[in-house]
């Protein structure tokens, strides 16, 4: 039986706008919430950890973003990734880090040295900045266009990629016996100049245990796809039933087999929200009582920046106008089109409202432990995808819910690990190690 691949997306109250509303202290900064967060994904043996950003938190319709803490208060990702490596030995740590308003040479490092502190456990989630709002926090008017900021990262990564490559795996000696600290002929000074990324000299820091961290994309536009298809190892996806995620998973086949690589170096991992009961009836209660927790102007705030367009003011008991609708985005192209396919049932727009509640993934998946463990194992053995990314609406009550549940499941029928299988974030996915460009031994340690 085909093993399945499960991360999970650590967010502060997880993504429902009314996840907080459960506490009465916030969560949002604490380490300690976070901390047995990452104990108990481990104890259940999910290959990682993910923990998403933004560049921004919301300065406009205040009224409504108050009463929604999407965007609004986030510990920096790789910072709390590492202090997360503090507590765990085993399970993956993967953190978004924008290409966009960021140099390579920081993120090299940065990433490096998370990767040294967990003993090889990191993975970068590579973006590019989609929002406006994060644009003029860095000065800038706008965002570029998708075939830029695409451009950029691809450049980006090559850099980042050849920085980590400055020392050779053995390049440090320690022979007192010769005076050498390392040895200087594996040693390798980066000079990379392209369009939009230059970089001469060389990183600080020794070379990552695992060669490089585990590189994972989320590009759903044909840029975006090209992107993951020539660089990444794990492919995030917005797919919202099975058949669409079947072509997906073959057009990134056919594209990392055109981009000259191994289709098996990269595993395809879609989004799922998943809310776990005793039996549907009480998963679906339970996000009921959510959903009536949320004002009408919190839902149409969000939609309205999903879609880039303002639908604030439009009546609610009728659809919204198709003129409305921009014919493209320069925003997340997948976010968009799943907002824009719900505008145009042609429902009222109360009526679409409730279905809008998780903008990254769709209507949450509600269900027993058995029905959810049928839905992946069904999905995965149909060739639509390798595992799932499983976001929750609400924590911890989520992840707790999935590791007392869904995983003894899945375990129980042999789809799932009960140990993991080395040391690594890539002996979790059965990744190879990445050689030096420079090595001639073609090590491969992991």
């Amino acid at each position: 039986m085909k093993q399945i691949h499960l991360g999970y997306a650590l967010f502060n109250y997880g993504t429902h706008p009314a996840g907080w509303t459960s506490h009465t202290k916030d969560i949002a900064t604490n380490i300690e919430h976070f901390k047995r967060c990452a104990r108990i994904a481990e104890e259940a043996k999910f290959d990682m950890l993910f923990r998403a950003d933004a560049l921004f938190c919301h300065t406009k319709n205040i009224e409504a973003w108050s009463r929604n803490p999407y965007h609004m208060n986030s510990i920096e990702p790789l910072t709390l990734l590492a202090a997360l490596s503090q507590v765990t030995s085993k399970i993956g740590l993967a953190g978004t880090v924008s290409t966009s308003y960021s140099e390579p040479y920081n993120i090299a490092r940065q990433l490096a040295s998370l990767d040294h502190v967990s003993h090889g456990r990191a993975a970068w989630n590579v973006v590019t900045s989609a929002s406006t709002q994060a644009a003029k926090n860095f000065g800038e008017s706008k965002i570029p266009s998708h075939e830029e900021r695409y451009g950029r990262a691809k450049e980006y990564v090559e850099a980042v990629q050849a920085l980590w490559d400055t020392y050779e795996d053995d390049a440090f000696v320690l022979d007192p016996s010769t005076g050498y600290h390392f040895d200087p002929k594996k040693f390798h000074p980066v000079s990379y100049s392209g369009k939009y990324i230059r970089v001469e000299g060389a990183l600080n820091v020794a070379r990552p245990p695992q060669g490089y961290p585990v590189l994972v994309q989320a590009g759903s536009s044909g840029p975006g796809k090209q992107f993951a298809a020539e660089t990444a190892e794990v492919v995030f996806s917005l797919s919202r039933d099975k058949r669409a995620a079947q072509a997906f998973y073959k057009d990134m086949q056919d594209r990392v087999s055109s981009a000259g690589r191994d289709r098996s170096s990269f595993k395809v991992l879609p989004a799922l929200v998943v809310v776990v009961g005793e039996t549907k009836a009480e998963a679906e209660a339970y996000y009921a009582s959510l959903e009536a927790r949320v004002p009408n102007i919190v839902k149409l705030e969000e939609l309205s920046l999903d879609l880039g367009v303002d639908i604030t003011k439009l009546p609610l008991d009728r659809p919204v106008p198709l003129e409305m609708l921009p014919t493209d985005t320069n925003y997340i192209a997948g976010i968009f089109q799943a907002a824009a396919e719900l505008v145009r049932t042609g429902k009222p727009l109360g009526e679409i409202l409730p279905f809008y509640r998780q903008p990254s993934a769709g209507t949450p998946l509600c269900g027993s432990a058995a029905e959810i463990s049928d839905f992946i194992e069904e999905w995965v053995a149909d060739g639509a995808c390798d595992g799932f990314n499983i976001i929750s609406p609400s924590e911890p009550r989520g992840l707790e819910t999935l590791a007392a549940n869904v995983i003894p499941e899945l375990q129980r029928r042999g789809s799932f690990r009960r140990e993991y299988e080395g040391n690594t974030l890539r002996d979790h996915f059965g990744l190879p190690r990445p050689k030096s460009r420079h090595s001639k031994s073609g090590d491969t340690r992991g």
